[in-house]
């Protein structure tokens, strides 16, 4: 269904399987003509239970604008039996809810999502993001006045509820700054960013073993083939970020993972004059051709680019989260120890362990 990605990012396609869709969906809706409304894709990969009713909830209130311009598209692992009555409640007609494969993660769901939506606009968002009352209207107004044909990132505000989410908020700001500064192309907001359907058709899908590289990876596609994005000016979502640090490099493993694998199917060289060249990974790239046969011996690695063991990541990770030190010292800690998560993960994939946690 959908067209490769740019030439110059040779990738195997994926088969797209077609689930059947459950719950709400009216015929007479679907084929409504439908192009200056907003489907919104919701992804329920990895959300506690309860948490789908109450963003949903907030999803669906937020809609204080006309509601039939505004659709829910939601694609979820099974239910439990009352959590799924809950959910089936908050839809409206308009809106569509369908069940994915557990083996399903994001990049999955929000494929499947972008297949079953009705509106042009399409507006991809990760579950752990809510909107005030004002961010649909505000967005809709955005896009009707760019004729939907850019794509739109969106800012969005961290929480700050506990002291590791105050670390996150700093990460988060000086990696996007970093971004910013050292990258010619705009890194999709992978929080919520809109897109119409058309420019998603030609040049996705997002590749599920991409995992959370996957949105920078269409990012830099979108940037090859000339694909303008803007960036709105209001503030109107809210991140809920995890509180515990082990979550964070879960995620860091995934976004590792998913580079990793981006390198081995397409050209290395197109990939890092985009993204860039990471020096801890290009020595352990050394050692690695250096190594053909996999064997790595640990004293041949510098200690510069040597992960941390388990165990010592563990430690990191407890001084992070329990003990009591000044903010500064703390936040050098976390950047170090997802440093050498990253370095782990990376080099871990490279000698074929990347199943090693």
């Amino acid at each position: 269904m959908h067209k490769k990605a740019e030439e110059n990012f040779p990738i195997a396609r994926k088969s797209t399987r077609k689930k059947k869709t459950v719950g709400k969906e009216c015929i007479a809706w679907q084929n409504k003509k439908m192009s200056q409304g907003i489907s919104v894709l919701y992804p329920n990969y990895d959300l506690k239970t309860g948490q789908l009713v109450k963003n949903l909830a907030r999803w669906v209130d937020s809609a204080s604008f006309d509601p039939s311009n505004f659709q829910l598209v939601v694609g979820t692992r099974k239910l439990q039996p009352s959590e799924s009555k809950e959910v089936r409640s908050l839809l409206r007609e308009q809106d569509i809810i369908f069940e994915v494969d557990e083996m399903d993660n994001d990049n999955a769901i929000w494929n499947q999502c972008a297949e079953r939506c009705k509106y042009e606009s399409m507006l991809f968002v990760e579950g752990h993001v809510y909107p005030d009352e004002t961010f649909l209207r505000n967005l809709y107004e955005t896009n009707r006045r760019n004729g939907g044909e850019r794509v739109i990132n969106t800012n969005t505000r961290n929480t700050k509820n506990s002291y590791f989410e105050k670390l996150m908020d700093r990460w988060f700001h000086e990696t996007i700054q970093k971004r910013q500064s050292s990258h010619d192309f705009i890194f999709l907001s992978r929080w919520a960013f809109l897109i119409p359907k058309k420019v998603f058709q030609k040049y996705g899908p997002l590749i599920q073993e991409y995992e959370q590289f996957g949105p920078p990876f269409l990012s830099a596609v979108l940037f090859k083939n000339k694909v303008g994005i803007s960036t709105v000016d209001f503030t109107d979502l809210t991140h809920e970020m995890e509180s515990v640090i082990g979550h964070h490099h879960a995620a860091t493993r995934s976004y590792i993972r998913g580079f990793s694998k981006a390198k081995k199917r397409i050209h290395a060289e197109g990939l890092s004059e985009l993204f860039g060249k990471n020096p801890d990974f290009e020595k352990i790239d050394s050692h690695w051709r250096k190594n053909l046969a996999g064997e790595v011996v640990a004293k041949n690695v510098p200690w510069e680019v040597i992960a941390l063991p388990k165990l010592e990541i563990k430690i990191l990770e407890f001084l992070v989260m329990h003990v009591p030190l000044p903010f500064e010292i703390k936040y050098r800690l976390f950047q170090y120890v997802h440093q050498c998560v990253a370095m782990n993960e990376y080099r871990n994939h490279l000698f074929n362990r990347s199943n090693e946690k």
